[in-house]
């Protein structure tokens, strides 16, 4: 059982909560305390849907993974087997599958639709994880769907609501472009034809760095048109210190480490932007 749990990128599972809560703040408010039940039976089967997206990821990734002196020393085969990391999936997919049906109808096409782009992303047959400029367009509307999951949960989707869920996936799909960079190497010898491998690792590092950008250009802009509490425009202040590890990170050359380092810190960062939102919806 310990080496199930050390298999679902618990870290990760975490930190994807975060635009479904902020979903649950932006549409309930003061409803959310008493809601508690729906809440945590939405945010308990997401996390394992999450869990099951990533565990399905590294059991396809397992050969090219295993080959590539990097990775090969993390590969989930150093805690179970091939036939235990299936039987993984499915009981995550399953337990997840259980949690919707008992949610609210209106909350299940955005978890089929998440699974669905899993498959897309991660299937052999599919593998759009190598498709440059269709990956990032996944993750640009996953992570709006991240959000969206959450927001529909206590009724029908407003205006705002889509205009925050296309900031949630802008910072999800610029995330994930950095990822590449950092994944660069391995996936070159690999194989994987990611946006990086295809256009280059400093140019999506660039591209990386203006969605971020953007991303915060947008979030004023929602402040100023009354999307989210106007007071909110302050998160801009973020900004700088993103900047900051995207430039140093640059003079430093991009490498593996210092992408991991990047990452590290603009997680924080976002982690914070969006506890901010959160409060600052729920206090509206």
């Amino acid at each position: 059982m310990t080496s199930w749990f050390r298999s679902i990128r618990l870290g990760d599972t975490l930190i994807l909560q975060a635009f479904p809560i902020l979903g649950i703040f932006y549409a309930e408010r003061d409803r959310v305390a008493d809601d508690l039940i729906r809440v945590a039976l939405l945010l308990g089967s997401l996390s394992m849907l999450f869990a099951h997206i990533f565990a399905f990821n590294d059991l396809t990734d397992l050969d090219a993974d295993a080959a590539h002196p990097h990775k090969a020393s993390d590969t989930f085969t150093r805690r179970m087997s091939r036939r235990s990391m299936k039987a993984l999936v499915v009981a995550l997919g399953a337990a997840s599958g259980a949690g919707f049906a008992l949610l609210p109808a209106r909350t299940r096409p955005f978890a089929l639709g998440l699974f669905l782009a899993s498959v897309l992303y991660s299937h052999p047959r599919f593998a759009w994880k190598r498709v440059p400029l269709l990956s990032s367009a996944l993750h640009l509307v996953s992570g709006a769907a991240h959000f969206l999951i959450g927001a529909v949960l206590g009724g029908a989707l407003g205006a705002g609501s889509l205009l925050l869920a296309a900031w949630c996936g802008l910072v999800f799909a610029a995330g994930h472009l950095v990822q590449e960079v950092q994944d660069h190497d391995a996936d070159r010898a690999s194989g994987i034809g990611t946006n990086a491998v295809r256009y280059g690792k400093r140019r999506v590092f660039v591209a990386a760095f203006i969605a971020f950008t953007l991303s915060f250009v947008y979030l004023g802009a929602l402040a100023a048109a009354g999307v989210i509490p106007a007071n909110l425009w302050l998160l801009v202040l973020a900004y700088p210190p993103v900047a900051y590890l995207f430039v140093r990170g640059w003079q430093r050359g991009i490498d593996v480490d210092e992408v991991r380092r990047i990452r590290s810190g603009y997680r924080i960062l976002f982690a914070t932007v969006v506890t901010i939102l959160v409060v600052g919806v729920w206090r509206a």
